[in-house]
């Protein structure tokens, strides 16, 4: 029963025995609000691809491809508006490059049965020299548009924009896979 316990929620109760024992040792710095809306700030888009990976995952499948569809979609976007596309464009755009990455990892693994881990390994390796190439191998830091920042560094109720735009992703998928039929179906 206690192993039971422990298996299902040992990680989460190692993470709160580090919250405590730091913010023990540091109470002025490390349990601040500051800083907690900090570390939230810095796990939202890692958390934002997690949960794309876990909708792969909870089929049983693997996708080792998302971290390259993401990096293309971000250089996509900050391409498009550099060159003075509007931001639904580049927003467009870079959905779209993500949606065709997957389509093609879908249709290696489901039409031509290749397995997901070496489709998606493919499927990545593409994907990172597309970004490489349409980056032109250089950093994109010169015409974002202020609005477009704004969709990241907003704040509502002193809450950071991107922290939401996170839970709004967090409480999608957790909805999708355990309050709809289809989501339930999904588990592998």
């Amino acid at each position: 029963m206690i192993s039971a316990f422990l298996q299902r929620t040992g990680t989460l109760l190692a993470f709160l025995v580090l919250v405590v024992g730091f913010s023990l040792a540091s109470p002025e710095a490390f349990a601040s609000r500051a800083n907690f809306l900090n570390l939230l700030q810095q796990i939202t888009t890692l958390s934002i691809v997690a949960v794309a990976a876990t909708l792969v995952m909870v089929i049983g499948e693997f996708d080792l491809a998302i971290g390259f569809v993401a990096s293309l979609a971000a250089v996509i976007a900050f391409v498009l508006l550099g060159d003075g596309w509007g931001i639904m464009v580049a927003i467009a755009a870079a959905v779209g490059s993500g949606v065709a990455a997957g389509l093609a990892s879908g249709v290696l693994v489901a039409r031509f049965s290749v397995p997901s881990f070496v489709a998606t390994l493919a499927v990545g390796t593409i994907v990172s020299g597309l970004a490489y190439w349409v980056s032109g191998g250089s950093s994109l830091f010169s015409g974002i548009p202020p609005a477009f920042t704004l969709l990241a560094r907003a704040s509502l109720v002193g809450v950071p924009a991107l922290v939401l735009w996170m839970a709004a992703v967090l409480a999608a998928a957790h909805v999708g896979l355990t309050r709809t039929r289809y989501g339930r179906r999904l588990h592998a």
